[in-house]
C-alpha cells in the first residue's frame, strides 16, 4: 500500500488553495457589485442631466460615481493581488501533487519489479534440469566436420 509522507503537506497547501479561492471569489463578488453600482449610477446622471434637476442631486450623484469609481479602483488593485495569491497556491500545491505521483509511479514500479522477481523464483525451481546427451544443432554439425 503506497503511503505518501506529505500527505499533512499536500493537505495544508490544499487547504491554503481553496483560502486563496475564496477570497479571490470574494474580491471579483465586491468588484462586480462596485461596477455594476457605478454603471447605475452613470446611467442617473446621463438621465437626470436636464436644468430642471436641482444642483444637490447632482452634486450627490456626482460624488458617488466618483466614489464608487475609487472602490473599484482598489478592489480591482485587491482583485489582482487575490488572483497572484490564488496562482501561487495552485502552483504551490500542484508542485506536492507532482511529487505524490511519482513517487507512487516509483513506489508501483518497484512493486511490479518485487512481484516479477518473486514470480520468477518461484518458477524457477519447476522447470526440469537439462537433458544430457548428444549435441544438436551447429555445433554438433561443426564436430562432425573436424573429425573428418
Amino acid at each position: 500500500m503506497f503511503v505518501f509522507t506529505l500527505q499533512p503537506l499536500l493537505e495544508l497547501r490544499r487547504r491554503e488553495e481553496d483560502a486563496a479561492r475564496a477570497e479571490f471569489a470574494r474580491w471579483l463578488a465586491a468588484e462586480t457589485g462596485a461596477r455594476a453600482t457605478l454603471a447605475t449610477l452613470e446611467g442617473s446622471l446621463q438621465r437626470t442631466g436636464s436644468a430642471a434637476v436641482v444642483a444637490a442631486s447632482l452634486q450627490y450623484v456626482a460624488a458617488q460615481l466618483e466614489a464608487r469609481a475609487g472602490i473599484v479602483a482598489r478592489t480591482g488593485a485587491a482583485l489582482a493581488r487575490a488572483q497572484r495569491g490564488l496562482r501561487a497556491a495552485r502552483a504551490a500545491y500542484k508542485a506536492v501533487e507532482v511529487l505524490r505521483d511519482r513517487r507512487r509511479a516509483e513506489f508501483e514500479s518497484g512493486r511490479r519489479r518485487r512481484e516479477q522477481r518473486a514470480l520468477d523464483e518461484s518458477n524457477a525451481g519447476l522447470r526440469p534440469p537439462p537433458v544430457a546427451g548428444p549435441v544438436y544443432g551447429p555445433v554438433a554439425s561443426t564436430a562432425k566436420r573436424a573429425w573428418r
